[in-house]
Formats: structure tokens, C-alpha cells, sequence
């Protein structure tokens, strides 16, 4: 599922990147002009080593002139090793493209962002990308403002999903989306309704009248969750029919063996337990080489 989150993220980035000057235009000072156009750099690495960054973009002014190049990169959870990695992608574009090049990092998760700021010591060099976290994307909670930029409500999403105003984001993109069409719309919404926590997706699936999911990605995760809360469901029952014969034959448990079938989904072993609870004597044989 990361991946998914990870993949829209970095394809909103590439379609809109004007997203970019959005979040960074008062601070990072090549994206605060006008008339800026983007264009994505499409070389992925070198022929020695491989360097495979989400996404480079080349940033033009007014007058077609190269400013500079952003590496941008979705970081979904610390990975320590980008110390690294982001240097290199860095110093290859600057190689390539002769011009300054800035690292982006958007990361969602607050911890993440505070890390990905760095700054990370390379010898001579130190690395202090540039980051778009939660504290830096503001929470759109009105329709009006959803409507007007989809990308920056789903990012607007995702980035507060476990603050106290979760839900009235999250029904701003709803609505944004249910009035507005968007070529990534369907998965946009499945996407998020998928990544928010348990608690804020019951408040807000409640408001959605027989909800199910639009898009292929969504309604192939929501198939293989109906398809595990069933399975799940047999596996209680045959777990609590096991606990009833036991009781019933006054075979107490240890709290080890009440976790062990309280936790099992193994409906092979849970029938097997089954069986051997109509014959034995104690619970040590019921649970016995299983």
C-alpha cells in the first residue's frame, strides 16, 4: 500500500508542479518569480552507478532561461541511508545540467519531515534539502479552497490525517471531488480513505451513503479486505467453538494457550484443535504437536 500512496504523490508532483512553488516559494528564492515554467528530466542515472530519484525537474524563467533543478523526493519513513543517496542525485544533476540544483523532500509524517531536513555532514559537504511536512502544508478544511487545487487538498489530506480537524479535510476533499472532476479522482479519494486512521474512516464513510471504492486499485484492496474480514470471521468462530468444548470439558488454560487460540487464523489448525478437544483428556494434548 505505501507504494501507492507513494506513486500518486510523486505523479501529482510531475503533473502539477506547480505545487512546488506553492509550498516553497517564500523560501527557496528561484521559485518565488512569476512566470516560472518546469520541465521534468527525464535521465535516470548514470552508466557506472544507478541513480534512481523520484523525480527531477528543470526550472525555466519567463524568458526560457534554466535556473536551477529540484530533486524530488517522496519519503514515506526515515530511511537513513538518503543521507546518501539524496547527495548523489544532487551532484549528478548538477553535473549534467550545470546549474544549482535544490533537494525537495515531501514527507507527511512530521517525524520524517524533521528528520529529512537534516542537515546531513558529507565530508566537505553539507546537505539541508528543502521540506514540505505537515508543518509547512496548511489544512484545507473549506470546499471552496478543495475545489480550486484537488492536489493540494488530497496532500492537505494525507499530511493532517491524525490532527484534531482530520475530518473536516477530509470532507472537504469528498466534496471537492464529488463536484469537480479530476483524472486521478477515483484513486485519489481510495487512496486516502485507505491511508486515514480506522476511527477517522468510519466518521466519514458514515456521511457516505454506500460508499465503495471507484477506481480498479481501490476496489481490488476493498475485495481483498471483504475477502479477510471474512475469513477472519470464520477463524473467531471456530476459535470460540474450540474455547466453549474446552470449558465444557473443564479443561482449563494457561494464558499462554488462551492467546495462542485467541490469535489463530489458521483454520487448518484450528480444526485440528477442534478434534482433538472432543477426545482428550487435557489441553496440553489438544495443543500438542500442532
Amino acid at each position: 500500500m505505501l507504494s501507492s500512496l507513494h506513486e500518486i504523490l510523486v505523479e501529482l508532483l510531475r503533473r502539477s508542479p506547480g505545487l512546488l512553488r506553492h509550498y516553497l516559494g517564500d523560501r527557496l528564492p528561484p521559485l518565488a518569480d512569476e512566470g516560472l515554467t518546469f520541465d521534468t528530466d527525464h535521465n535516470r542515472g548514470s552508466n557506472v552507478i544507478e541513480v534512481g530519484k523520484d523525480l527531477v525537474l528543470k526550472v525555466f524563467d519567463r524568458n526560457g532561461n534554466l535556473l536551477c533543478a529540484l530533486v524530488i523526493e517522496v519519503q514515506l519513513a526515515r530511511d537513513d541511508a538518503k543521507a546518501r543517496t539524496w547527495a548523489l542525485y544532487a551532484a549528478w544533476a548538477h553535473y549534467r545540467l550545470r546549474c544549482p540544483v535544490h533537494v525537495v523532500v515531501l514527507a507527511l509524517d512530521r517525524t520524517v519531515a524533521e528528520w529529512a531536513a537534516g542537515p546531513f555532514c558529507i565530508g566537505d559537504m553539507t546537505l539541508r534539502p528543502w521540506v514540505i511536512g505537515p508543518e509547512q502544508i496548511e489544512p484545507i478544511t473549506s470546499v471552496d479552497e478543495a475545489r480550486k487545487s484537488i492536489e493540494l487538498a488530497f496532500i492537505s489530506g494525507m499530511a493532517h490525517r491524525d490532527s484534531p480537524i482530520a475530518a473536516d479535510v477530509g470532507r472537504a476533499l469528498w466534496r471537492a471531488l464529488a463536484s469537480k472532476e479530476h483524472e486521478h479522482g477515483d484513486l485519489i479519494w481510495d487512496i486516502y480513505i485507505s491511508f486515514i486512521d480506522t476511527e477517522l474512516r468510519r466518521t466519514i464513510e458514515m456521511e457516505l451513503s454506500n460508499w465503495k471504492p471507484q477506481s480498479d486499485w481501490g476496489r481490488r484492496l476493498y475485495e481483498e479486505g471483504q475477502q479477510d474480514g471474512h475469513r477472519e470471521g470464520e477463524a473467531k468462530g471456530e476459535a470460540r467453538a474450540l474455547l466453549t468444548i474446552l470449558e465444557t470439558r473443564g479443561m482449563g488454560l494457561t494464558t499462554e494457550q488462551l492467546e495462542r487460540v485467541e490469535s489463530c487464523r489458521d483454520m487448518g489448525r484450528l480444526d485440528a484443535w477442534l478434534r482433538r478437544a472432543a477426545t482428550a483428556t487435557t489441553a496440553t494434548e489438544v495443543f500438542d504437536g500442532a
